[in-house]
């Protein structure tokens, strides 16, 4: 199995920002997929991160 990751905006940009993650996904039994994995980062300067 083999995949990649792609966020569909920038995470280090100040700010509320909603979009995707688009996780891809290859297997023997089908071909390639994508699933989207909706987040949201709401971020104003350095400090902590939490994943939910």
């Amino acid at each position: 199995m083999s995949g990649t990751v792609n966020c569909t905006f920038d995470l280090t940009t100040d700010g509320k920002q909603a979009g995707y993650l688009k996780v891809g996904d290859s297997t023997n039994n089908s071909g390639w997929t994508t699933y989207n994995v909706p987040i949201i980062s709401i971020k104003n300067g350095d400090g902590p991160r939490a994943l939910v």
